[in-house]
């Protein structure tokens, strides 16, 4: 199922529905699939796509600036170098 979209959300009978939407070849949105999730397991799914989105994200960003892992690194190790009391 591709998704570029989402068409609708509904509540109804203890399940939250998700219309999803994608473009056909005349550039229309069409619906491409329904993802129905219970209620009471909505809070559990969110949490787990969100933080699925943020490691997602700090995989791009470790690829696109690879220096800047390094440099914190180099960063955090001054930096506790200065707490420690001799």
């Amino acid at each position: 199922m591709l998704i570029e979209g989402i068409e609708k959300i509904t509540v109804a009978n203890g399940l939250l529905r998700i219309s999803f939407s994608q473009l056909n070849a005349a550039g229309e949105g069409v619906i491409s699939g329904e993802a129905t999730i219970p209620v009471g397991s909505v809070e559990t799914v969110i949490n787990t796509l969100v933080k699925g989105v943020n490691d997602l994200n700090a995989q791009l960003q470790a690829q696109q600036n690879p220096d800047a892992k390094e440099n914190k690194d180099a960063s955090d190790k001054k930096s506790s170098g200065k707490n420690k009391k001799n």
